[in-house]
């Protein structure tokens, strides 16, 4: 079996197991997660189990590989890629007392994801086939018996590792996801803050009760800048509900649901929660027609992506709970349907319409469920879009108490002051669990299985903070210094160089609007401007009024949405302002301050671009660079119309991180770039021999961020961010022709 992993990075932390129809859209996301820090490894389906005839072995063939990547390889995240339907699933089996006399049938089985997360038998190191009797059912309950007395198969449930599954079924809903997870890790789609959505019903007010346990018991309220909202539906029902919460249709849709975490308590099913609101349910139809349609007229517009903790029955079905729902037997051809009656002693298959002998033995489920998208709530929010939902999603297969879900949450929450990685957060938080409720007696309540009907939908190794940086700009404005960057809350802050003290100032923020790019600064005429990309995926503008001495209100640009920071140069009057759009393509508009006029944004060309572009003008000719699908640096370059391009010129086979940084100085284009190993190189355009030099490193230190080089005085300056968030730079010294040493600025972090 290791063969599998033979081209794996060592330690491999993710490991991603996926159908073969998406093999080939998941890739882009492996390429991405090994470029940012987190080696990951891919494992076709057909890889495992093509040799294996007899379909119920197939996930214990996969439990296997896993347990091999985590024994040998260092896995820690596994990821499955489809639904039910590609990705087999094991099934629980709760065993109905007296054989089903008195119940109607001998016990159900219920689908679960913990079979591939809870590796080993307890206190050894072999792998558990959760049957321990032998009797081919696994995971074995009595229905209202004691389930650590009763525990045939010796399951503990602790999960090893931390499983997430994406409930794609066709491999659009993998391209979907997997721009999603690039884009919330890139910080394009992330909340600076951690904001916090806690959403009820309010004729459940035990759960609300709840809510002000985790609220008071987590340590949120401690976490700087934290938001916390407390929203509640349902008002029919009475007015039950805690001091201090509000009427969802007062407060608003989008701000219940652009928190960076909403946990919802109430009622619920397969198909959503069972919440009244002025739009309806909140279920499949309401996310996909009004969540996921950006710029709608619908409120529940998710410009951030959420993760979703749902306390709600069944919110979180994987496949069908059998025999209670229509399922697929081990003949695939047949399914199942069982109706029965305690009272007339009678069942029958509601599919065969076949009356059946009383008391019924289910018949067992196949472990891959029939051709059926979007099975689960969570399809909707993670797989139907790629620009809005959800980017994770978190609930039960069954019917079960709200409480208990809410237990589980309170454990996740409490770590996210202290936890960066999703998945970690997940394993944790079901680890407590696991030792906190260790002797519990409740059937649903014991850990084996509680955590056995709880299901992760999405990326274990998700990143919770931006690991590609938003990037800082430096700009020479009214001859002085400036520095220009994203602060750790978000808003737009900067300081300069004042030449009176000969000192920096410290960082001043400029208001309290969120911006979701690294700023461009752009001068017009004497106007410095500063362009950058909202939460709402459009470009908006603010500038320094010199006259009142004031920064303007951020001014709106209607030109499209862009999933990049925005670069400008100067042509004449107007702004050519350059970023990435929706599908990766270098686009372009012309912005005029003085009339607030913007053209509508452009295709440059279809080139596909993994980073916003980097624009310099030099003798009236316009180079943008960026970097191309492969993360090497190329560029092209027109005059100052715009037209007749020249076509994309790769300069050489180098792979890097974040943005280029294209400065004119002494009379030579520069380009500087981060390496894959962080440290800052650069290049520069030989105009006697129209040709560009080699790459030289700089390799005195590492930096997080895109860089950004600036000519001040004449003195070539490039800053950026540090490893640990704070701004950083070096210049060029020409009396010594040599780079000085990074100088840290040590007062305040950026993102």
């Amino acid at each position: 079996m290791s063969i599998l992993f033979a081209n794996a990075p060592k330690p491999c932390r993710l490991l991603v197991i996926a159908a073969d129809d998406f093999v080939q859209d998941i890739t882009p996301l492996i390429e991405h997660k090994n470029r940012t820090g987190m080696p990951s490894h891919l494992i076709k389906l057909s890889q495992i189990v093509n040799a294996i005839s007899d379909v119920t072995q197939h996930p214990w063939a996969i439990k296997k590989v896993i347990a091999e990547g985590h024994k040998e390889h260092g896995v820690y995240y596994v990821m499955l890629v489809g639904d039910g339907s590609k990705i087999p699933v094991k099934h629980t089996f709760v065993r109905q007392k007296d054989l089903g006399e008195n119940s109607g049938l001998d016990g159900t089985y219920n689908p679960s994801d913990n079979y591939y997360a809870n590796l080993y038998w307890k206190n050894s190191s072999d792998i558990s086939d959760w049957d321990g009797n032998h009797d081919g059912k696994f995971n074995e309950s009595l229905w209202e018996d004691s389930p650590i007395t009763y525990n045939p198969d010796k399951v503990d449930g602790y999960p090893h590792v931390a499983v997430g599954r994406i409930p794609a079924h066709k491999p659009q809903d993998v391209v979907n996801y997997v721009q999603k997870v690039i884009e919330y890790e890139e910080g394009v789609r992330m909340r600076a803050i951690e904001a916090f959505t806690f959403l009820g019903v309010n004729d459940l007010p035990e759960l609300m009760y709840d809510f002000e346990n985790i609220i008071s018991g987590s340590g949120i309220k401690d976490i700087p800048n934290s938001n916390i909202l407390k929203v509640y539906g349902n008002p029919s029902s009475g007015d039950n509900m805690p001091v201090g919460w509000e009427y969802l249709e007062k407060c608003g849709h989008t701000q219940t649901f652009t928190s960076k975490w909403v946990t919802y308590g109430g009622h619920g099913t397969s198909e959503g929660w069972l919440i009244d609101t002025l739009y309806g349910y909140i279920d499949n139809s309401y996310v996909k027609e009004r969540n996921m349609t950006r710029r709608s007229y619908y409120p529940c517009e998710c410009f951030s992506f959420p993760i979703i903790l749902s306390a709600a029955c069944s919110s979180g079905l994987l496949m069908p709970n059998a025999p209670i729902q229509e399922y697929r037997g081990l003949n695939p051809d047949v399914h199942h349907w069982i109706w029965y009656n305690t009272d007339s002693r009678t069942a029958e298959d509601k599919i065969s319409e076949e009356d059946l002998p009383y008391p019924v033995i289910t018949p067992v489920p196949h472990p891959y469920d029939y051709d059926y998208e979007g099975r689960t709530f969570a399809y909707s929010w993670l797989c139907d879009s790629k620009t809005g939902g959800a980017i994770a999603f978190f609930g039960a297969t069954v019917g079960h108490p709200g409480t208990f879900s809410v237990d589980l949450y309170f454990r996740m929450i409490r770590q996210v002051k202290s936890r960066d990685v999703l998945g970690d957060i997940w394993a944790i938080a079901c680890r407590d669990y696991y030792y906190e409720q260790l002797n519990s007696e409740n059937i649903l309540g014991s850990p084996r299985i509680f955590l056995g009907i709880q299901t992760f939908y999405g990326d274990p190794s998700l990143r919770l903070k931006p690991v590609v940086s938003y990037g800082v700009t430096a700009v020479m404005a009214n001859d002085r210094l400036t520095v220009f960057a994203r602060s750790q809350n978000g808003v737009l802050t900067h300081r300069y160089y004042d030449p009176l003290t000969k000192s920096w100032t410290g960082w001043k923020h400029l208001g309290d609007d969120i911006i979701s790019s690294g700023p461009a600064t752009p001068m017009a005429g004497n106007t410095l401007s500063v362009i950058a990309r909202g939460i709402d995926g459009e470009m908006k503008l603010k500038y320094y009024d010199n006259e009142q001495q004031i920064w303007s209100n951020w001014i709106l640009l209607r030109a499209g949405y862009v999933t990049s920071a925005p670069s400008v140069v100067m042509s004449g009057n107007r702004m050519s302002i350059f970023v990435r759009n929706e599908k990766g393509c270098l686009t372009h508009a012309f912005y005029t301050l003085e009339t607030d006029e913007i053209t509508s944004a452009r295709v440059v060309d279809e080139t596909y671009l993994s980073s916003g572009p980097s624009v310099v003008m030099k003798d009236n000719i316009v180079t943008v660079f960026a970097k191309d699908g492969k993360n090497r640096i190329m560029c092209r370059s027109t005059d100052p119309d715009l037209t007749n391009w020249t076509p994309w010129e790769v300069l050489g086979s180098d792979q890097f991180l974040f943005k280029p940084s294209a400065v004119v100085a002494d009379n030579r284009i520069v380009v500087f770039a981060v390496t894959m190993n962080g440290t800052l190189t650069h290049k520069f355009y030989h105009e006697d021999i129209k040709a560009w030099s080699d790459w030289f490193s700089l390799a005195d230190g590492q930096v997080s961020s895109a860089p950004s080089a600036v000519v001040a005085g004449d003195r070539l300056t490039v800053f950026a961010r540090t490893l640990h968030g704070v701004l950083t730079h070096k210049y060029y010294d020409k009396n010594t022709e040599k780079w000085s040493a990074w100088a840290h600025f040590e007062d305040g972090g950026i993102s």
